[in-house]
Formats: structure tokens, C-alpha cells, sequence
């Protein structure tokens, strides 16, 4: 059966649902469901969208979705993005970004040095350096003493895709879950489960329909789907790579250089012991 939504993080589906001014309604509620509850937070009402694309760091570069620039009615700058594979000095990139926004707010003449925070938010298909396993990493200026935040001028947060479990409707319990659940599922969905009953999932399941798309997004997106498949081909060598050699020398050491490197690639100890056919308890072990 063909599939009737598309996958949200390509760079096609990716612009498709978080990047339409006539859509923003989905924005908005993915970002109160991220913010809600964490400092500084103050529900968005509104938003608009600014033409600030930021060019791939290579015409060849296919890791990371370009990225979505918004304003929130009370001046804050949004980034969203979606990086789908880890690579050297990522983080440091993502503040690159973040400086510029900051250094675009710079006025000439007089000017009081006021600057509107600037929040860098990026789904990561990867767990970050440091092999923090939360589901959201939240990264602002803070006083290192008393370890509370005091300014959210610029504020990192990953959303780090691979670390959530959730395998059913009824296991999610918070707003951002359910949103995290339907788009990290929506290829596989006939159906949004949480369309019925909220406007924005409605909205989602209309816009992400692959029949709506038009002949240039289709073809897009067609593009998108194969450079997808080409990643997970080398993802899934690199995995066989590394079980065979570890099979061969048939030494502790090796399966734990294994276990390790499909940990770093972002994959969590229950599917790491399915693939390597090992008992969870053994592989929950390995440090």
C-alpha cells in the first residue's frame, strides 16, 4: 500500500509543514508544546516569517534541512532546523548561526545595545557528544555557581529524535510527545490519531498529504526520499562492518567498540541489542 503522507524530515516535507505562513498554525503548536513549562516561556500567539534561509555549507550537502526563520509576535527569533546526520564541530555551526541573527539586530547611531533573544531549535536524527540521553537538550546562558539560567538571548535546544520510545497513542502523555510521535510516524499513518480532536494535528494531516503536493514538490521530494535511502545504505554497511569484525575476533572488546559506535550513531541499547542478537542486559552493561 502507498503510503499517503509524506516524511516531515526531508527538506521538502520539512519546508511543507513548518514553513507556510498559511499553515503557521502548526508551528505555533509544536513550539508551545516544546516551550511550555521551561524558563522564560511565554505562550506564542503569533508569528511571522522572515526570509533568512541560510545557504548548505556545500552545494553537495544533503545532512542537514535548511533552516526556517520566524518571529514571534513578541520579537523573538526563531531557527528551526533538522540535521539528519552528526558532524565535526556541529554545535559550534549552530552557534554561528545563532551570532548572526544576534549581529543582524546591531544598529548604527544611537542605540541602547537591546537585542531579542534568538532560540536555535533542531531535531537531531543522532544523540549529540556527550551521550546525553534526554529528549530535549535545553542550552542557555547560565551562572556556573548557582547553575540557574539568566538569559535566553541565545538559546540552543536539540530535539534528539532517536532517543524517543514511544510506540503507541496511549504512551503519550505531554503535547510534545504526541507531536514527536506523529511526525516521526506519519509515513507509516492512514490517519494523524490527534487530528480529530486539535486544529493544528487537522491542519497536519491536510498538508501532508502526498497527493497535495504539486509536480515541483513531488519532484523534490522524490529527490529528498533518494538521498535518504543512500544514507541509510551506508549507515546499514557501516553497522555490518562493525558486527562481522566483532563476530570474527569474537572478543569482548570488539562487541563493545560496537555497541559504542551504534550508540554514538544514535541508536538506543533495546534496538542495538535486537540488530546484534545479544541479551539487553548485556548490552545495557557495556560502558
Amino acid at each position: 500500500m502507498k503510503p499517503r503522507f509524506f516524511n516531515p524530515f526531508t527538506d521538502t516535507g520539512f519546508k511543507i509543514v513548518f514553513g507556510k505562513e498559511k499553515d503557521k498554525i502548526i508551528l505555533i503548536s509544536f513550539l508551545n508544546a516544546l516551550l511550555e513549562g521551561r524558563p522564560f516561556y511565554e505562550p506564542i500567539v503569533d508569528l511571522s516569517y522572515t526570509d533568512k534561509e541560510i545557504p548548505r555549507d556545500s552545494t553537495c550537502d544533503r545532512t542537514a534541512i535548511n533552516d526556517i526563520h520566524c518571529r514571534t509576535q513578541s520579537g523573538r527569533h526563531i531557527i528551526l532546523e533538522m540535521q539528519l546526520e552528526a558532524h565535526d564541530n556541529f554545535e559550534d555551526r549552530m552557534i554561528c548561526y545563532s551570532c548572526r541573527s544576534v549581529a543582524e539586530q546591531m544598529q548604527r547611531g544611537k542605540w541602547d545595545f537591546h537585542i531579542e533573544s534568538v532560540y536555535s531549535i533542531c531535531f537531531t536524527n543522532f544523540i549529540l557528544p556527550g551521550d546525553d540521553r534526554r529528549l530535549v537538550l535545553d542550552r542557555a546562558y547560565c551562572d556556573l555557581e548557582t547553575r540557574q539560567p539568566v538569559s535566553d538571548r541565545q538559546r540552543y535546544l536539540y530535539i534528539q529524535l532517536p532517543v524517543f520510545d514511544k510506540v503507541s497513542t496511549e504512551d503519550c502523555e505531554t503535547e510534545l510527545q504526541r507531536w514527536i510521535y506523529s511526525l516521526k510516524n506519519m509515513p507509516e499513518m492512514r490517519e494523524i490519531p490527534f487530528a480529530a480532536r486539535d486544529e493544528a494535528f487537522s491542519r497536519l494531516q491536510q498538508v501532508g498529504e502526498i497527493e497535495s503536493l504539486t509536480p515541483e514538490e513531488r519532484r523534490e521530494y522524490e529527490r529528498d526520499q533518494k538521498q535518504l535511502s543512500i544514507l541509510h545504505s551506508i549507515e546499514t554497511s557501516r553497522y555490518r562492518e562493525g558486527m562481522n569484525a566483532g563476530r570474527a575476533e569474537g572478543r569482548a572488546e570488539e562487541l563493545r567498540a560496537i555497541v559504542l559506535t551504534l550508540r554514538k550513531s544514535g541508536m538506543i541499547d533495546t534496538a542495538i541489542a535486537a540488530l546484534l542478537q545479544k541479551p539487553l542486559e548485556q548490552i545495557i552493561s557495556i560502558v
